[in-house]
This record gives structure tokens, C-alpha cells and sequence, in this order.
């Protein structure tokens, strides 16, 4: 029986509050009970499932365009967030973010999860918080970079990644681009790399990051180091202007069918093959920006990714023709 009035009690004093927007101390007086136990009431309501918000934004995404999207390219999961008024910069950091919630839900016991490299990767690996230990083992797919920036640095984001899940983490001895064809041969026939390219065929999950096409990029000043400039040699540059790439997944290098094309950079490269990824159950890329929109619709055209992380100016332009 004083359950059932307590029950009543706070119902009344929830429609109150809420319903009729009366003060605490005003339902407190009606009621005939302390303040504090009108907070208290309101609160266990809450609690309990009694009192349910939801706030109305006038700026969320329309529901329709996750849905055409998903229709339009056969995707499994596509979460969209909001790049009005965003600098490119940030919007990095917000599909980052975005990113670290989704693997939350994705992550399973046993995964093997292959993290690649990338600006927005680097952002959604800092967004992990700590999670209840899982049972993952976490590997690179791909080579390790000369470049300065941390985004690059793919061991390092691994190794984060592992302790937000306090998994397990393995290392990728070798460099994404090696000299030659030749040198490339050397390194995989180590015992370290061979290790980690069984992973790559085992793996269930993989989080990849989409580039643009070198010949896309643009120097904002003159110190600005381009990633073409400092991985591809002339004629490979060429090639792949001349082949219309689109960009990359994975440094594997595509064209505006999400077709992997036949490459001389492709024969020094250490990394994850598109086909490798194919057999992951999730692949998930995570890219936006409305320079990133070809090289996005080509991996989803080609079938080279089954979810996608990305904001609502992009996915607007991936619905048209």
C-alpha cells in the first residue's frame, strides 16, 4: 500500500512539474511535503521509466536521407552527422566522434578489429573512452608512415585502440610504401609481417579511411607537406592521373566505380588488399567533406565497405546522380 502511494505521489508531483509548469516550491506547498522531497520524487521518476524528455532539434538529420542512402547503395549501417557551419578541420573530429559510439555497438568478443590510418581515424581512435575489457585483438592494415603527423602514426593509434578495450595489440614492422617490388618481397617474407598478414585474413572488422586522389590536394601554404609528394614517385603520379583514381582505401588506389586498379605503386605496398577486406564483416569508413564525395561514392559503388560515418552535406551530394 506505500508503494502504491509513492507511486501516486510521484506521478502527481511529475504532472505537476512538468504538465501544468509549477515550481518545486509551489508543488511543494500544493502537496503538503518538503521541497527536497519533491526533487527526490521527480528524480526516482525519472529513474524509474515515470518521466520520459525528448528534445526536438530543428537541426538533426532527416531520418529519409539515412534511409535513400541506404537504399541507393545497398549499405548495412550509415550514421550521418551535421557539417553546417562546421570548418573542415572540426568536421573531422565530429565524424570522429560519431565513429568511436559506432564501433562501440559493433565491437564483438573474438573480433579481430584492423585499424587503418588517416586524420579522422586518428580522431575517432582520441574519442574512445574506456570500455569494459573485450577480448579483441587489434592490428594495423596497413604499413607505418615517415610522416611527423600522429595520424600516421598506425602502431600508435593500435595501441590506443587496444587500451580503450583493454585488448590485445600487434605491431606492423614495415613502412606502407617501400622502395621497390623487390624490396617489398623482402619484407613480407619476415616472420613478424607474415604474422600479422594471417590477421588480415582473419579479421572481422575494419575501420578505414577514404583519401582523396593526390593530384586533389592542395597546399594551404608552402610548408604544407602532400601526402603524394612524399610517397609517390613521378610516373606513379602520373599513372593514377591518367587512370582517373578517384582515391584511396587502405592505400589501395580506386576509381569512380570503386574498382581497384592495376598500379605500379600497388607492387610496393604494405597493406590490407581490398579483397582482404572484402571477407571482414563490417567494413566501415569513415570520411566527409565535400572533396571527399568521389572517392566515397566510388568505395560504396564497388561494394569496398559496408557502413559509412560521414555528415549530411556529403550524404546529400552521394543521393545525387
Amino acid at each position: 500500500m506505500q508503494d502504491h502511494e509513492r507511486l501516486r505521489l510521484m506521478v502527481q508531483v511529475s504532472k505537476m512539474y512538468y504538465e501544468q509548469g509549477m515550481t518545486q516550491d509551489q508543488v511543494a506547498q500544493v502537496c503538503q511535503i518538503d521541497r527536497s522531497r519533491v526533487s527526490r520524487l521527480i528524480a526516482q521518476a525519472r529513474q524509474e521509466g515515470f518521466i520520459q524528455i525528448q528534445v526536438l532539434d530543428p537541426f538533426s538529420i532527416d531520418s529519409n536521407l539515412t534511409q535513400k542512402l541506404k537504399t541507393k547503395y545497398d549499405l548495412e549501417d550509415i550514421v550521418i552527422c551535421d557539417s553546417i557551419g562546421v570548418t573542415e578541420r572540426e568536421l573531422k573530429k565530429v565524424i570522429g566522434m560519431y565513429a568511436a559510439n559506432f564501433l562501440l555497438n559493433v565491437l564483438k568478443e573474438g573480433d579481430i578489429f584492423a585499424v587503418s590510418w588517416g586524420e579522422t581515424i586518428f580522431h575517432t581512435v582520441k574519442s574512445l573512452s574506456s570500455s569494459s575489457p573485450m577480448k579483441i585483438t587489434v592490428v594495423p592494415s596497413v604499413g607505418g608512415s615517415g610522416l611527423i603527423s600522429p595520424a600516421y602514426q598506425v602502431n600508435d593509434l593500435v595501441q590506443e585502440v587496444a587500451r580503450a578495450f583493454g585488448a590485445e595489440a600487434k605491431t606492423l614492422y614495415a613502412p606502407a610504401f617501400v622502395n621497390s617490388a623487390e624490396a617489398k618481397s623482402e619484407f613480407v617474407a619476415s616472420k613478424d609481417i607474415q604474422m600479422i598478414q594471417e590477421y588480415w585474413k582473419k579479421a572481422t572488422v575494419a575501420l578505414v579511411g577514404l583519401g582523396k586522389a593526390p593530384h586533389l590536394y592542395e597546399k594551404k601554404q608552402e610548408s604544407d607537406l602532400l601526402f603524394g609528394e612524399f610517397y609517390l614517385k613521378p610516373d606513379e603520379l602520373e599513372e593514377i592521373k591518367a587512370k582517373q583514381v578517384v582515391g584511396d582505401i587502405n592505400t589501395r588506389f580506386i576509381n569512380c566505380d570503386g574498382e581497384e586498379q592495376d598500379l605500379i605503386v600497388h607492387s610496393r605496398t604494405i597493406s590490407m588488399t581490398l579483397e582482404e577486406l572484402r571477407h571482414c564483416r563490417k567494413v566501415i569508413g569513415v570520411a566527409g567533406g565535400l572533396g571527399k564525395v568521389e572517392v566515397i561514392r566510388g568505395a560504396l559503388l564497388g561494394k569496398q565497405i559496408n557502413a559509412l560515418i560521414t555528415d549530411n552535406l556529403t550524404a546529400m551530394k552521394l543521393l545525387e546522380n
